[in-house]
């Protein structure tokens, strides 16, 4: 324990030294296949980050973060095959499964929110069976009550959703977290952080085998369009092709603009409102890289969360990162 303590404290100088003094350290990195034998065929859990400097080599392992979404609406598809990141607002399908659990059914909806150049999801719902859920971020700057709705009751009994157990957490004043436990080896993650809520799904294809969505083919972690074949690669494209049809179910208690056939919102102006956004801030590139750094390795989920920093100015967003981060690991 004191020397894996050691070895983090010693990357993180390191880290820092490259970072804000720009010296000529060098960051490399190799991914480890997971070998559980759960049935995760393929799935990237862990990343191996070697930090160079002066000759002297130190790597970290950490786990990935885990498939589902949050922040800066950053998606993360099965398999870690894709981070990609979607600005727009309007309700999109997370994922959906008619013959979830012999045939309850699973259907998870996202609700996204544009601010300034960005966005990021403001509520999710679920359904399994006839049971809804629906979890909404903090309304105002200072809430710190929950806010969720089971079955459109609000603050309803929630010991138990769809007949599977819920546990609730509150880590601190803004911070609360919803784990729905399908089986001892599946899970439903909802975490919220003052407005942002993030999701994350642990489970192996016994368990989301069948699902479609954002979060792609279980398998491949293939971003399919709706007929199963296409893959889409643009990330605008992607999240459009899964806004919520009017065939499909209203998962959230209101309505919402924009509502299909009214297409999600866009930011206007992205770039040039991002260029005036970092131009103003407060909290520099480096400062958020070496944050996002001591808890995360691999540099996709490193630049997604210092995105997340940089565009809400807030350096406690990288505490999100780190508790998904810890619950894929403790889940493994």
């Amino acid at each position: 324990m004191k020397f894996e303590l050691i070895i983090i404290l010693l990357s993180t100088v390191l880290f820092h030294a490259r970072a804000i003094g720009g010296g000529g350290g060098d960051v490399s990195s190799t991914t480890k296949k997971n070998n559980h034998n759960q049935g995760h065929e393929g799935n990237e859990i862990e990343y191996d980050t070697t930090v160079n400097e002066g000759g002297l080599s130190v790597t970290i392992r950490r786990p990935l973060l885990p498939p589902g979404g949050g922040g800066n609406t950053h998606i993360i598809t099965w398999n870690n095959e894709q981070h990609y990141k979607y600005d727009g607002q309007c309700d999109l399908v997370m994922m959906k499964d008619e013959v979830f659990a012999q045939g309850l059914g699973l259907h998870v909806h996202i609700r996204t929110k544009i601010v300034g150049y960005w966005s990021y999801i403001q509520s999710i719902a679920i359904q399994i069976g006839n049971d809804i859920l629906e979890i909404e971020g903090s309304t105002t700057a200072d809430e710190k009550q929950a806010q969720y709705w089971i079955n459109y009751e609000y603050q309803g009994d929630l010991d138990t959703f769809a007949g599977f157990s819920v546990t609730q957490s509150v880590p601190s004043a803004y911070k609360r977290h919803y784990t729905i436990d399908l089986n001892p080896n599946a899970s439903i993650v909802v975490q919220v952080y003052k407005e942002f809520v993030r999701v994350q799904f642990n489970g192996d294809k016994s368990v989301f085998g069948n699902t479609v969505g954002l979060l792609g083919d279980y398998m491949t972690g293939k971003t399919h369009a709706r007929d199963g074949v296409t893959v889409i690669d643009d990330f605008t494209n992607r999240g459009d092709q899964w806004q919520v049809l009017p065939y499909e179910k209203r998962l959230f208690r209101e309505a919402s603009r924009p509502q299909f056939p009214e297409q999600c919102w866009k930011p206007k102006d992205p770039r040039g409102e991002r260029r005036r956004h970092l131009a103003n801030s407060e909290i520099s590139y480096a400062q958020a890289e070496l944050a996002c750094f001591r808890v995360m390795s691999d540099p996709i989920s490193i630049k997604d969360c210092v995105n997340d920093v940089l565009a809400t100015q807030d350096l406690e967003m990288v505490g999100a990162y780190e508790q998904a981060v810890n619950e894929w690991s403790a889940w493994y």
